[in-house]
């Protein structure tokens, strides 16, 4: 009976979670509270093919822009998203215009390319690009994991935590794996949010089409088995009893 007892504590003890496991931005043993600045490496992300381009063309002259964001009354078939998809060539078509290399381009490159195309249709064109599938999907442990549709021009790591609800205690903030497409090539990043350092990091800041997946701790395992055991430990308590006092 007595090590039954030992054996429940030991579990009991080995299922908490210690405090500093749910911390986020942990700072170092000998920082002193106050204001710290950090450097922040914010990626310029390049479209590719499958991308879908919201363009917002005006001028500050009388000359007619309708035709070239009339396109934007209809959506894609296949996104139910409106704007210019890139085809697998890396081209939009533009009304008038026509076909326009874009893969591999910065929206600032994108721009100043349209700019410059659009120079002997429009005076005094002002362009204005935005990306408007940038998706991206968070697994794992969070309380509402799912595809998130950004809307602003970027998003943190940290913001797209909160985007899902924010981790569950049993989510292993040192071992956040970030997937990563582009140009055929697949990264698997592993990022540690409990330190403060992680605001400098290049990969701080996500990007389009991004997978998040986060670890669950060890000790989920020990919680998802709790009733498990703790039915073993009352049976063999149970056990033990009845056979003490089948011995009076």
């Amino acid at each position: 009976m007595k090590y039954i007892l030992i054996g429940s504590l030991f579990f009991i003890s080995i299922s908490c979670i210690p405090h500093k496991k749910l911390l986020y931005l942990k700072p170092g043993e000998n920082t002193e509270a106050g204001v710290e600045t950090f450097k922040n490496n914010f990626p310029q992300y390049r479209v590719q093919p499958g991308d879908i381009l919201d363009v917002e063309i005006s001028s500050t002259t009388a000359t007619p822009i309708e035709v070239f964001n009339k396109k934007f009354e209809g959506k894609s078939e296949e996104t139910g998203i409106s704007g210019y998809k890139i085809n697998s060539d890396g081209n939009i078509d533009l009304p008038l215009v026509g076909t326009i290399h874009v893969d591999d381009l910065t929206i600032e490159q994108i721009n100043d390319t349209l700019k410059t195309k659009l120079a002997e249709y429009i005076d005094f064109a002002y362009v204005k690009t935005r990306l408007t599938n940038f998706n991206i999907t968070i697994l794992g442990e969070v309380r509402n994991p799912g595809t998130k549709l950004i809307t602003n021009d970027n998003i943190n790591i940290l913001q797209a935590l909160g985007l899902a609800g924010d981790a569950l205690e049993t989510a292993n903030k040192k071992k956040i794996k970030i997937v990563r497409k582009n140009k055929g090539e697949t990264k698997i990043i592993t990022l540690n949010v409990s330190q403060k350092e992680i605001v400098s990091s290049p990969y701080y800041y996500l990007m389009p089409n991004d997978i998040v997946y986060v670890e669950p701790l060890k000790v989920k395992m020990i919680k998802m088995n709790a009733a498990t055991v703790s039915l073993i430990i009352s049976a063999a308590s149970l056990f033990f009893l009845i056979l003490r006092y089948s011995k009076l």
